[in-house]
């Protein structure tokens, strides 16, 4: 692909995250400093100062989830008790680290996930604590969060529209009512129509919490109404750049990017990032540690092109090459680089020609693989599939992830992967192994017998 960005030119930076889920209970400094982590490698990595810090939801882990409120020793069996403790901690913890961490300069711009808010039944929590930098309550001034916003009556509904170096966001709720969501609708299609008049080729950045279905990779995994109806409306606005988050997917992934209509982007998870959870029905093993923690960079530039780099926060690497986003056209050819086609334009992945992989026994009677590296195109070896045959004429197809999201210089230090996999070793004797991309395209073969 050309490169159509001049980093010379930067008039907008912005940090992109997602699923902060900051705790508060035994995991609050672990959270909280994965949290630290990520501002301040996106101060780092930013060529020009971060004019603003956006977020695609779950900021809190109890807020809004009884699964998530720990009780034990301190709080017994009074749930209200601790989970009212436990907010307000991770609200603490949260208003520390904006102060601390994002110079007053730089815009706070987000919306709320399921943890936080679910048909707006936390907004006016999230304003109290967060529309002054130094008091909590009714503070009408809005000097710290909310001071971009062009509509006070839409942000106290859950809808921010803010405007940072003249590139406006449009941040909305999440809902599972129909009242709710036409009530998005309506304000997404006012602002997005007087936006686009105005300036029909200028990108407008919406962020959502939850994926619109049939676009970036995991957007299938859960189907809400007001998500397949925000990506039906938002067809007709080729210059959205949607950021989502909820599925904790990693941005090494290569389909964390998305094209057709508009474009998808996925913010990837603060907190921790998996890749397996959504592929539960296929006999996938081999999850992500809990460590793994990533975001974006976005950056403008002056003639409307915007490059996004993908964020390693743990390691403090950035991840493989960043996407780049033509100024949008008239024509929709912006929409191009990072469409569907894509996988008829990469190459699939290929084991080199001495490549093998050996089994063994485990103590409860299941195989141990140990898995070769992919030598071509390894970068882009998304998972690896076993067609298993016993000796009982049966059949059993299961998958390994390869660790994708380890692909930095400091994660990559093994040549093999080595995984266990529910077979009975007893039984067998021939295995199969190919390796996937992103988009499925397989390596050839390597076939081997037991027995």
């Amino acid at each position: 692909m050309n490169k159509t960005f001049d980093e010379k030119s930067v008039i907008l930076t912005f940090s992109a995250m997602s699923d902060v889920h900051i705790s508060g209970s035994w995991y609050k400094g672990v959270s909280r400093q994965k949290f630290i982590n990520g501002l301040s490698f996106a101060r780092e990595t930013a060529r020009n100062p971060v004019d603003a810090y956006v977020f695609a939801g779950d900021f809190t882990d109890c807020m809004n989830s009884e699964a998530n409120v720990l009780l034990g020793e301190k709080w017994g069996d009074d749930f209200d008790k601790a989970k009212a403790e436990q907010s307000a901690a991770e609200f603490e913890t949260l208003r520390e680290a904006f102060n601390e961490h994002i110079p007053q300069e730089a815009e706070i711009i987000y919306c709320l996930g399921n943890h936080d808010s679910v048909n707006r039944n936390n907004i006016d929590r999230f304003i109290k604590e967060f529309s002054s930098r130094d008091t909590v309550g009714d503070n009408k001034n809005f000097e710290r969060m909310y001071r971009t916003d062009l509509d006070l009556e839409s942000m106290k509904q859950g809808m921010r529209h803010c405007v940072c170096k003249g590139y406006h966001f449009l941040c909305i709720d999440i809902e599972h009512e129909e009242e709710g969501y036409q009530k998005t609708l309506k304000f997404l299609k006012k602002n997005l129509d007087e936006i686009t008049a105005k300036e029909p080729l200028k990108y407008v950045f919406v962020v959502y919490h939850y994926k619109v279905p049939h676009t970036n990779f995991a957007s299938d995994t859960e189907n809400h109404t007001c998500a397949r109806k925000i990506g039906e409306f938002l067809k007709n606005y080729p210059q959205v750049v949607l950021l989502t988050g909820h599925t904790h997917t990693s941005v090494a992934h290569e389909r964390a990017i998305h094209q057709e209509y508009y474009t998808n982007v996925e913010g990837s998870c603060v907190s921790y990032v998996t890749p397996n959870w959504v592929f539960k029905d296929l006999n996938e093993t081999h999850d992500m540690p809990y460590d793994v923690s990533e975001g974006l960079l976005f950056e403008v530039d002056k003639n409307g092109a915007v490059r996004i780099t993908r964020l390693d926060y743990i390691n403090r690497q950035t991840i493989k090459e960043p996407w780049e986003l033509p100024a949008p056209k008239a024509d929709g050819s912006h929409l191009l680089p990072y469409n569907e086609d894509k996988k008829y334009r990469v190459k699939a992945p290929e084991f080199a020609d001495d490549a093998d992989f050996s089994i063994k026994e485990t103590e409860d009677g299941n195989i141990e693989i140990t898995i070769p590296k992919v030598a071509i195109n390894s970068n882009d070896v998304y998972r690896y599939q076993l067609v298993c045959h016993n000796t009982n004429a049966r059949v059993s197809v299961h998958y390994i992830s390869s660790l994708f999201c380890y692909f930095t210089d400091k994660r990559l230090k093994d040549d093999t992967l080595t995984a266990v996999v529910p077979v009975s070793f007893e039984y067998i004797y021939k295995i199969s192994l190919t390796a996937q991309d992103f988009w499925l395209n397989e390596s050839k073969p390597i076939v081997k017998f037991f027995k």
